[in-house]
């Protein structure tokens, strides 16, 4: 049971990703990979989120899986992250040098506040 439930949250989390990565994409037309940015953030904040919620409370395991490794595994994108700075850099010169460094240095400070944020915020909760 529990890796359907896996499987059904991953698949529902990477057409989030999808949708919601072509939707920024869409609206901030920019070399920069917007999209995988936003998927990426709000990602790292829901997961946060999560982490604060369930922190020092009972909360069922499959709960815990179905969101974090499935939905949230699906969700965010480390590998497209990745492939995206490679292309960056590949462009040559000082601006594919810059724009490689951007999409690494700015998800990454980013990401660890959103987490951070979440986390705060859900421990609230």
């Amino acid at each position: 049971m529990t890796w359907v439930l896996i499987g059904v949250m991953g698949a529902l989390g990477a057409l989030a990703r999808y949708g919601v990565s072509g939707i920024v994409q869409r609206r901030w037309r920019t070399a920069f990979p917007m999209g995988t940015l936003v998927v990426n953030i709000t990602g790292a904040f829901a997961a946060g989120l999560l982490l604060g919620i369930v922190t020092g409370r009972a909360v069922p395991d499959l709960a815990l899986v179905a969101a974090g490794i499935g939905f949230l595994g699906g969700y965010s994108t480390f590998s497209t992250w990745m492939v995206e700075t490679v292309l960056a850099a590949e462009e040559g010169g000082r601006v594919g040098v810059r724009r490689a460094v951007e999409n690494l240095a700015i998800p990454l400070a980013a990401g660890v506040a959103a987490v951070w944020i979440g986390f705060v915020l859900g421990g609230l909760v």
